[in-house]
């Protein structure tokens, strides 16, 4: 059950509604629509006894949903929406819509003290997605960070913390030649089983074009990472990336959690990824799924973000308060077999053990990846390995941000033939 906040309960049922009317309200006429949908299937005669008819206040984890639409920020003043449905169903709740309703939710976990908050700077922030839009200059995506790490609550210093804050992004993207071994991997395993042909390149759920590429300030390129299947994996197949998956990952040699010592066993690898929260969405890296910036009477402003889509994700928060009854720490993957059940033994301040429940999430991809780039943190942006391309063009291969890929420089040369 999350932290209680203006209701009682988890607002998970309230977001899934105010969701779900938006969905109905932006419907195409004769079409179906959530709110019919209940009364035809579940014979429930509104989306407020859907709510009501349900534990939504039970939820463990927080529903992360995006609309069309511009919405101010938790820093607004302005009220925001409020529940659809009969009068005393209405609350004064605000709603917040993508990055800025993450922000919310892991500033009310701080609040709680959830989540850790010592040496946030050292930590990662995972952006793993199928589809990078263009167009991603360097204070937006700075933004968008600081949002999900929760830092969004100092916007004026963005400039000073530029290189900072950007060295703990690492944009998750499959290389030319990751996608290729995955199409093999997928023909040899299903080639047999299957009606249909693995697809070919450019029949990926992998959208990236060199043109959209071009339009990316380098500054963004610079954080992007290499999509590795895990050598250690409860599968032995791999299939083409379609999952979209964000995450605060802590630093692999933080010894402290919230002033907690974990207590490593000798006789076990530490090859774990610890993980302060992790959200899996529908959200992909584009300005229409992430948000931009809203201009009024020719001025920004600062709180308010427009949004294109409808996106709906769950976020996954680690729970360290130092009670073993109710605590939970999200891990990644290490193991060929699951191990759910496993307990962690942490020492408190006052030389106490409590052993919070460790929750292990099969993510597909390495966590710890390599850079794409041969010296990103300096002024090199040469490009070691191609990322894919779901479509490439004959006048934006040679030119632009696409000069520093190795198939870039290849067809430039071979143009100037």
């Amino acid at each position: 059950e999350y932290a209680k906040n203006r209701c009682d309960g988890s607002d998970f049922g309230y977001v899934l509604c105010d969701f779900l009317q938006r969905q109905s309200d932006a419907a195409e006429v004769g079409k179906t629509i959530p709110t019919n949908f209940i009364k035809k299937y579940l014979g429930l005669s509104s989306l407020n006894e859907f709510r009501r008819n349900y534990r939504f206040d039970k939820a463990c984890v927080n529903l992360v949903s995006t609309v069309p639409g511009y919405h101010p920020g938790r820093f607004s003043t302005k009220h925001l929406s409020k529940i659809s449905g009969e009068s005393e169903e209405r609350f004064d709740r605000r709603i917040f819509y993508g990055p800025q309703r993450v922000s919310d939710i892991l500033h009310r976990c701080k609040l709680q003290n959830w989540l850790p908050s010592d040496d946030a700077k050292n930590d990662k922030l995972i952006f793993q997605t199928t589809s990078f839009g263009s167009h991603w200059k360097n204070n937006q995506f700075i933004y968008l960070i600081k949002q999900y790490m929760a830092l969004d609550g100092d916007l004026s210093c963005i400039e000073d913390q530029a290189d900072d804050v950007l060295k703990q992004a690492h944009i998750v993207w499959p290389t030319k030649k990751e996608m290729k071994r995955i199409r093999n991997n997928t023909k040899a395993n299903f080639g047999d089983m299957s009606d249909e042909d693995p697809p070919e390149d450019g029949q990926h759920f992998v959208f990236l074009s060199t043109e959209a590429f071009n339009e990316i300030d380098l500054s963004v390129l610079s954080c992007m990472t290499q999509y590795e299947v895990p050598k250690l994996s409860p599968i032995n197949f791999s299939l083409s990336p379609h999952i979209k998956t964000y995450a605060r990952v802590m630093h692999s040699k933080k010894k402290y959690v919230n002033g907690f010592q974990k207590m490593i066993h000798k006789n076990k690898k530490n090859e774990d990824t610890d993980l302060a929260w992790v959200m899996l969405t529908s959200a992909c890296l584009s300005r229409g799924a992430q948000g931009y910036t809203v201009k009024k009477n020719g001025f920004e402003a600062n709180d308010e973000r427009g949004y294109t889509n409808f996106e709906l994700g769950v976020i996954f928060c680690s729970r360290l308060e130092g009670k073993s009854s109710t605590d939970r720490l999200y891990r990644c993957y290490s193991n060929t077999s699951c191990d759910c059940a496993e307990t962690q033994t942490w020492m408190k301040n006052d030389g106490k053990q409590y052993f919070p429940y460790i929750v292990h999430l099969p993510i597909p991809y390495e966590m710890n990846s390599k850079t794409y780039q041969s010296d990103p943190d300096g002024d090199s942006y040469q490009f070691l390995e191609d990322p894919y391309f779901n479509e490439i063009t004959s006048t934006s291969i040679v030119k632009g941000n696409m000069s520093l890929t190795p198939c870039g420089k290849k067809a430039r040369t071979k143009s100037l033939e």
